[in-house]
Formats: C-alpha cells, structure tokens, sequence
C-alpha cells in the first residue's frame, strides 16, 4: 500500500500500523466532541513553546511506501495474556544487569510485571507487541531484538492491553516502542477523582514516584497525546504535579501541559530533581528523597539554554548511514 505523510509520520514516531491501533483501541464511550476540543487547545500549546520550523525531514525514498501494513488488533494482544504472567520476572544475564544498574529491584519488578524480551521467541508474538520494526522501516532500521529489552505490560484484569519496550541497546536501533501508541495511560486504573496527581515522561519514572507515596501516572513517551489528557481530565485531578526531565524536551513538555492544564482551571507546578536527569534517577539509582525536588517556573530562554540530550528520532534517522 502508498501511505499518506501523515501516515508516514505516524509510523516514524510510533513503530506501529496506521490502522489496527488507534481506531481498533479506542473506547467507544469517548466523546467525540471534547475530544476534538481538547485535541485543538492541545495543538494550540505545542505551537506556543516547539518551533516545529525546526522539523527534519526523512528523504521518503528510503522508506518502503508501498510496504503491507500489520494490523494489530486487541483480540491478539489479549492471547498473550498467560505467556506474559507466566513470564514475569524472568530476564537474561543482560537485561537484569541493566535493570540492576538503574536500581531496578525485585520489588519493582514483581509490583509492575516486569519481563524480559528474551522470553519471546515467536516472531508473530514480537510482532504483536510491536518489538519488531514496522515494514516501512525495516530496511534500514534495526529493531534491536536480539541484545535483549525491558517489557513492561499494561493488564486490564487479567487481560494484556498494552506493552512498552525499553531496548537494552539504543545504538544504531530503536530504542522505546509500544503495542499501544497514545492510547492508554500508565497507572490511571489507580486514581480516582479529585486527587493531587504526579505526571512524568517515561514508565520507571512512574514506579520512582510511586515508590515515594505519591498517585503517579505515565504516558510512557516524552509528550503526552490529546485522547490521553482526555482520560486524565476525565479523573478531575484536584491538581497536577508534572515532573520534568532535565533536557529540553523535558522542559518543553512540562511548559506546554502547564499551559494546558490553565485552560482547564487546573492548578499545576513543575518540578524537577536539583541533581538527576529524571525521577527514575533521582529516586531508584541515586536513593534521594522529595527534599531534592524543587518547583521550577520554566520560560522560553530555559529551553533555549538547554542542552538537548533526548533521542531526536527524525534527525536520527537523516543523519544515519545507509
């Protein structure tokens, strides 16, 4: 099949099929209408705080175009259910070793059915779980499944709704992808209406807040998406702390969703470890505490001045050899 730019550009950022993810996942209890709204206040902040003129663009002949898409859909997803709970806790020499080194304990593990991805051996079954590379990209991309990877999967109940991939290695190959793109977001199941929320970047994050007392939740990416602000308005969060990552994505990020958050009468603050890059850093490899987390008023010149140290995926790929 010709894929559309758009369609292009979801591939690129998510590793995974146009259709067969967003409109086979969604809830049908959604409301179309807000979503829209709150998809085009969402916009409206992106545009205020990323210079999106700065955008790289992927020479599109290196991509395979006319590539089959793979459907994914819920029903196979849900079939691997018993094969991750059977596997949980079982990882490679090198993937515990790099859980261990991010201070990463049995604890954590066992709290948050942590697995290897050495345990998946079928290709359909990695393909499900979107550990390989999707077609289009497959030509020129590695998708980094044999050094090994952290799988952290999302249940409903008993059955799996979604899972994320952290690479063992990120050099030259993919390095996070999801099953489930911008859909569901990551420890909302444990909040409930009207609370004081923590927000941060990535999934080990998460379990570092949480591992402080604090109700957590993730969208396991960088930058949250408008279905998934959806679903934590949908809490009525009483209000909403955003922890930074110390880059400037982080920083950007963490402006952008304090603007957004105003627009819905949402008391927010950002914060950010004084020592750390991230929380997972801060509280699992360095064991400190809240008392080294501080409010920051982030403005413009504070992204501008900082070093950008995040994986920038398209200028990744254009300054790649072939």
């Amino acid at each position: 099949m010709n894929y559309t730019p758009q369609q292009l550009g979801f591939i690129l950022y998510n590793n995974r099929s146009v259709d067969g993810v967003v409109k086979n996942f969604i809830d049908e209890s959604i409301n179309p209408n807000k979503l829209i709204d709150i998809e085009k206040k969402f916009d409206w902040c992106k545009s205020l705080y990323q210079n999106t003129g700065k955008m790289v663009e992927v020479d599109l002949s290196l991509l395979k175009s006319n590539s089959e898409d793979e459907i994914i859909m819920p029903e196979q997803l849900s079939r691997l259910s018993d094969f991750v709970s059977f596997n949980i806790g079982k990882f490679n020499e090198s993937e515990f070793k790099f859980l261990k080194n991010r201070g990463i304990g049995e604890n954590i593990i066992n709290s948050y059915n942590i697995l290897g991805l050495s345990n998946f051996k079928n290709i359909d079954d990695l393909k499900t779980i979107g550990a390989t590379c999707h077609p289009v990209l497959n030509g020129f991309l590695q998708d980094g499944i044999s050094e090994g990877g952290i799988v952290i999967p999302l249940f409903k109940g008993e059955n799996l709704i979604n899972c994320s991939i952290r690479r063992i290695s990120d050099v030259g190959k993919l390095k996070y992808t999801l099953a489930v793109p911008d859909l569901p977001v990551w420890g909302l199941s444990d909040i409930g209406e009207c609370e004081n929320i923590w927000i941060c970047e990535g999934l080990f994050d998460m379990f570092a807040l949480k591992s402080q007392g604090l109700k957590a939740v993730s969208p396991s990416s960088a930058m949250w998406s408008g279905i998934q602000l959806y679903q934590l308005l949908e809490k009525k969060p009483q209000s909403i702390t955003i922890f930074c990552d110390n880059d400037r994505v982080g920083l950007q990020t963490g402006i952008t969703l304090s603007k957004f958050f105003t627009l819905y009468k949402i008391d927010s603050k950002t914060v950010h470890s004084k020592i750390c890059k991230d929380a997972s850093e801060h509280f699992f490899e360095k064991n400190l505490n809240i008392d080294d987390v501080e409010i920051i008023k982030i403005t413009r010149k504070m992204i501008e001045e900082k070093n950008d140290n995040s994986f920038d995926f398209l200028k990744y790929l254009q300054k790649r050899k072939f």
